[in-house]
């Protein structure tokens, strides 16, 4: 994980805590809602060249503490030194499905606790070179299709209003891998959205935009 983003969501997550707060309006609590929410990290991926990603969420609040969640996402993975004679490249989308209790600290900042099941659905392909004393080098390429992947995540959500209905927030989840699909003896490196397959358990960081319709 960068060491600005940890930064970053230090600072989200400790926002209504620490008292950085706006000034307090006279406004009521919202109990239900719909929401519509974007990582605006991720789509500064759009800028590199070894992955692009993308996310969204929607989200609906009942009797103001409870939040069920349903998010989608895509990912084309490219990592850099993989395989020191071969490469990998993973494409595919991914469901994640969750529950949160939110804690409204006061009108502008809530807290959110919560745990989610993700899984996701992709393609892959690996080629490098398998070297031996009597034949050299012998080059080998593999295509995989409908692979899948699935893992459970527990998450710690800040978030802050910054306009009416729209809030700022960060997430640090912690993902706990369940299962992935291994054929031909091949593992693949990166499975889109969870990470690299032999982290058993890896932290991840998701700022968000999040656009909340009270009802």
């Amino acid at each position: 994980m960068k060491q600005p983003s940890i930064y970053i969501i230090s600072i989200l997550l400790l926002w209504p805590i620490l008292g950085f707060t706006q000034e307090e309006e006279d406004v009521p609590m919202i109990d239900n809602g719909v929401d519509i929410t974007v990582d605006y990290l991720k789509l500064g991926s759009f800028l590199l060249d070894v992955e692009t990603k993308f996310e969204g969420e929607i989200g609906l609040l009942v009797k103001r503490h409870y939040r069920v969640s349903l998010a989608y996402g895509y990912a084309e993975l490219k990592p850099d030194s993989v395989y020191n004679n071969g490469i990998h490249e993973a494409e595919g989308t991914y469901l994640r499905v969750g529950l949160d209790y939110l804690l409204n600290i006061n009108p502008q900042n809530n807290l959110l606790l919560g745990l989610r099941y993700g899984q996701s659905e992709y393609d892959d392909f690996v080629s490098g070179g398998i070297s031996n004393s009597t034949f050299g080098n012998t080059p080998f390429e593999v295509r995989r299709q409908g692979l899948t992947a699935s893992w459970f995540e527990l998450s710690l959500s800040s978030e802050t209003k910054v306009l009416t209905n729209f809030y700022l927030g960060g997430r640090l989840r912690v993902k706990v891998l369940k299962d992935f699909d291994k054929p031909d003896n091949i593992n693949p490196y990166s499975l889109p959205g969870y990470g690299r397959h032999f982290d058993k358990s890896i932290p991840a960081v998701n700022l968000y935009l999040k656009y909340l319709i009270p009802f």
